[in-house]
């Protein structure tokens, strides 16, 4: 009887990619937490000389929530103090994302009360371009409310981001406060070949009995 015993080498290449969570790459609370995400006003914080008319970082505001802490409020933007009328602005600094994944930009938000010709709008700058003007919250008739977080997409081939938010309302019965202004992604995704077993083929021919 012939007994053949065969031994087989093993190969086995196992490759690993790190499954990682967003970074908070910025952030802006108005409670100087960080890393900071720079902004500017227009027209600048203090501008408005009456108490009902605001337009800056705030603790309170009439019939408002969001956040925590300060947060940007808005009220009555449209009076003689405004140099720019009707409107306000709140732009963010530019943002380096070249090496981030799965970007996204974030904000919270809670308007209350915007009447016909109120609204909110943002528009984000993708490496310096905008990408037109996104309605948030359009004011009508009986005045219209609107709250929740705000999360925008970023396309992997950004370089650079940024955001411009610009609140047009008038009278001091409508109220709009913003919060949380946040920059969040991946690092560039690492992953790791590993080669867990490495073999050589073995043959063991057996032997012959009678």
């Amino acid at each position: 009887m012939k007994r053949i015993f065969f031994g087989m080498g093993v190969f086995a290449v196992l490759s690993l990619s790190t499954t990682a969570s967003a970074d908070l790459i910025v952030v802006q609370d108005f409670d100087g937490g960080g890393p900071e995400w720079a902004f500017t006003l227009d027209p600048v914080a203090g501008t408005f000389g009456s108490s009902s008319d605001v337009f800056e970082p705030v603790s309170s505001l009439p019939s408002t929530s969001v956040g925590s802490g300060n947060f940007l409020g808005a009220r009555d933007i449209e009076n003689g103090d405004n140099p720019n009328g009707d409107f306000a602005t709140a732009s963010f600094a530019t943002v380096d994302v070249s090496d981030l994944t799965d970007v996204e930009i974030s904000f919270d938000y809670d308007v209350v009360g915007y009447d016909t010709g109120d609204s909110v709008e943002y528009e984000v700058f993708i490496d310096g371009v905008g990408s037109g003007s996104t309605a948030l919250v359009t004011g009508g008739v009986g005045g219209i409310s609107g709250s929740g977080t705000e999360t925008i997409d970023i396309d992997d081939s950004a370089e650079t981001i940024s955001i411009v938010l610009t609140i047009t309302q008038n009278g001091a019965s409508d109220y709009a406060g913003f919060d949380n202004f946040e920059v969040n992604g991946i690092p560039e995704p690492a992953s790791l070949a590993l080669v867990t077993l490495g073999g050589l083929a073995m043959l063991d021919r057996g032997r012959r009995q009678a």
